[in-house]
């Protein structure tokens, strides 16, 4: 049986006041798929992910996921937090799930007990009551992480999740991210091109209104044709 996307793009486009980003993209996107999104710093790829979580609208055609209200966990690029707020690691996990506590009939036990489930998953059970802003980049990292994945999200978007991490954390990372795709969808931007070559199944390829989705194996030929020296992409 052949499987339903769960995520289409049809004859999309949008555009900036000053400049357009996409004209006319089709794409589909099918459960369980790694998919990495590469391109050049301004091309588009963070727009892209705005356009999924329905945080800005397409200037015309349509976007549509399988399911009418499906949960997306998002890790952006940069998060911006007040140095002096006193959140601790676990306090910053169960953020992720504030849609999901039942005031009148609490649940968040059950919350705090996944969460600490998952920081044994990530080695960071030692690190719960710490505060946040104490960790080390890769470990806030790995926190950013657990806390997109505290609703078992459907869909994950990744900017950047290896960003400003020591390689040993950046490995483990990419590692636990393949062996998510039983159960999850990840669409995940990375400048890093070998890291994108050895993991993801297929490609999506963001370069100067054009998108195209090709399967990995290809990869070289975007690194080629779009891409004369891996410096481009960063």
């Amino acid at each position: 049986m052949k499987k339903r996307p769960l995520l289409t793009f049809s004859d999309v486009s949008f555009s900036y006041p000053s400049h357009e980003v996409f004209r006319t993209i089709s794409l589909k996107v099918f459960p369980g798929e790694f998919i990495g999104v590469i391109g050049p710093n301004g091309c588009g790829k963070s727009t892209l992910f705005k356009l999924i979580l329905n945080l800005i609208n397409p200037s015309s055609g349509t976007i549509q996921l399988e399911n009418s209200q499906p949960f997306i966990g998002y890790v952006p690029q940069h998060t911006h937090h007040d140095p002096l707020f006193p959140a601790s690691v676990l306090e910053m996990i169960i953020m992720g799930a504030a849609c999901r506590i039942n005031w009148r009939r609490s649940n968040l036990k059950d919350i705090k007990a996944t969460a600490h489930d998952w920081l044994e998953r990530f080695g960071l059970t030692k690190h719960a009551h710490r505060p946040y802003n104490a960790l080390s980049g890769g470990q806030m990292q790995k926190v950013l992480l657990i806390r997109a994945l505290i609703l078992d999200p459907d869909l994950l978007l990744l900017d950047e999740p290896t960003n400003h991490v020591d390689n040993a954390s950046a490995s483990f990372i990419l590692n636990f991210l393949k062996s998510l795709t039983k159960t999850k969808t990840i669409l995940m931007i990375m400048h890093d091109f070998d890291a994108i070559v050895n993991n993801v199944d297929r490609i999506l390829s963001v370069q100067k209104n054009i998108v195209s989705l090709e399967p990995s194996q290809v990869c070289h030929h975007f690194a080629m044709g779009l891409y004369h020296d891996k410096k481009d992409l960063k």
